[in-house]
């Protein structure tokens, strides 16, 4: 062998040793990410499923103008606006063309129509609260269904998950 046989080895060497440090640098940080994103949308799902302003209730008219429905409204205009937050954050945090994407748009979506309709006829806050529990409760079947965890929670709650996802079984 001369010199730039073994020259051109060494190159070839270390530039594969360098494409294979790149890769696994590349495949751990993805790894990252989608763990990061999982987490965030099961936090999400707890913190949606646990919002007093989500939970079922027998939608009624009120009087926008008694001291216990402008109470309890601002208390759940206050939880609506969090949970558009929550959502909105853990969009932030999902990967780029996540299955997620979607089901937290329109998470958004539910949430600010919520928002707007309740100003425009408050006495019905309670029916729109329900059509947008019953809203949310599909886009967390499907945040669900993607994330392929069951949710943390036990007992009543705001959502009642119907997509089927056993946890796993110690061996």
């Amino acid at each position: 062998m001369n010199f730039l046989d073994s020259l051109a080895g060494g190159l070839l060497g270390a530039l594969l040793g360098v494409g294979i440090a790149y890769a696994i640098h590349v495949v751990r940080q993805r790894t990252a990410l989608r763990r990061a994103e999982h987490q965030a949308l099961e936090n999400l799902v707890d913190d949606l499923h646990f919002r007093r302003a989500l939970t079922p209730d027998i939608p009624e008219l009120v009087d926008p103008s008694a001291s216990e429905v402008v109470d309890d409204l601002a208390l759940v205009l206050r939880s609506i606006l969090r949970a558009r937050d929550a959502v909105r954050d853990a969009r932030e945090k999902l990967v780029p063309r996540s299955p997620a994407t979607l089901a937290l748009r329109k998470m958004v979506a539910a949430l600010s129509a919520y928002l707007e309709r309740q100003q425009l006829a408050p006495e019905r806050y309670r029916y729109y609260l329900q059509e947008c529990r019953q809203q949310l409760n599909a886009e967390v079947e499907e945040v669900v269904a993607i994330i392929k965890s069951a949710p943390r929670y036990v007992g009543e709650g705001s959502f009642t998950v119907s997509t089927a996802i056993e946890e796993p079984q110690p061996r």
